[in-house]
């Protein structure tokens, strides 16, 4: 363990960011597909889908950490669309991942997860 400074957690307790963007690629194709028209009535459905999937299959995980996920659904217009995201945090343990899909060409779908460690 030469170089760990006591704090961070052993590699086998931590998350890996292929494993997150797999989650929320699957969670967003499961919900809307890369087909669904953009429909205003269903967006609060959809993005609490997403959420909540995310969220399930991220602590199924059972890894010690707390987790935050926001998706964003936008009818695609051609307008454009700019988005920041920034944390202050242990960069050995936590992170971040924004996922801008970009299979559906009727509207855009972009999650973030933050994942701090316990």
């Amino acid at each position: 363990m030469e170089g760990r400074t006591g704090f961070e957690q052993p590699e086998e307790l931590m998350i890996q960011t292929e494993t997150v963007l797999r989650i929320v690629k699957e969670a967003i194709e499961g919900t809307i597909g890369h087909t669904q028209q953009y429909e205003e009535s269903l967006v609060g459905k959809w993005i609490n889908s997403i959420t909540e999937i995310c969220m399930k299959e991220l602590t199924r995980l059972n890894k010690p950490f707390k987790f935050v996920v926001s998706c964003f659904v936008m009818r695609h217009t051609g307008a454009g669309l700019h988005l920041a995201a920034s944390a202050y945090w242990d960069n050995a343990q936590d992170n971040m991942l924004l996922h801008k899909d970009e299979n559906n060409r009727h509207l855009y779908c972009i999650a973030c997860v933050y994942w701090t460690a316990l």
